[in-house]
């Protein structure tokens, strides 16, 4: 596990990783590579999980993070919203050698969305798994159900969603707790 960030300034009601705080520090892709690399001699350890609560939130700053590992011949996986990806990003990930990446649905009912202050647009989901399904890079899209406002019909909906997606490979449910 590596962290190249703290923070979140979304305000997602469900959100469990509260302990970082809305205010968005980064460390130095530098010191993030460093890291990495002296992982990579020490212990001989070739993948990593980036545990920032949203991996593309700073474009550039994981661009250069990028940038700096991509020689280092390793594998890595993270979490990020599907609206803060594009092309140029996911291809640059992959050449660095992000295999495996994740992205929060949660729920498609819009009521249920709004309730839970989720402010990403659905069809953001389907031009992000289109997006890393054309680079070959495994994607789950995380769902749950229970949340406030939840009935059966919303959770159907959601999984008709899931089913019905050509371009959804992935995904896992959880129950809102």
């Amino acid at each position: 596990p590596i962290m190249t960030v703290r923070g979140c300034p979304f305000r997602c009601i469900f959100c469990s990783t509260k302990v970082f705080g809305k205010v968005f520090r980064k460390r130095s892709p530098k010191l993030v590579s460093d890291e990495i690399k002296s992982v990579i001699d020490k212990y001989n350890i070739k993948h990593f999980v980036f545990l920032d609560d949203t991996l593309t939130l700073d474009r550039d700053h994981i661009l250069e993070i990028c940038n700096l590992v991509k020689d280092f011949g390793i594998t890595f996986e993270g979490s990020t919203r599907a609206n803060l990806i594009d092309e140029e990003l996911v291809k640059k990930m992959k050449t660095a050698g992000l295999i495996r990446i994740s992205f929060g649905l949660e729920s498609v009912d819009e009521n249920i969305r709004k309730i839970m202050k989720k402010e990403v647009p659905l069809e953001s989901y389907i031009k992000a798994n289109k997006l890393t399904n054309k680079y070959g890079i495994e994607t789950l899209n995380s769902c749950m159900i229970g949340l406030p406002g939840e009935t059966i019909n919303t959770i159907k909906k959601t999984l008709s969603f899931l089913r019905d997606s050509r371009d959804i490979k992935q995904a896992n449910i959880s129950i809102a707790v």
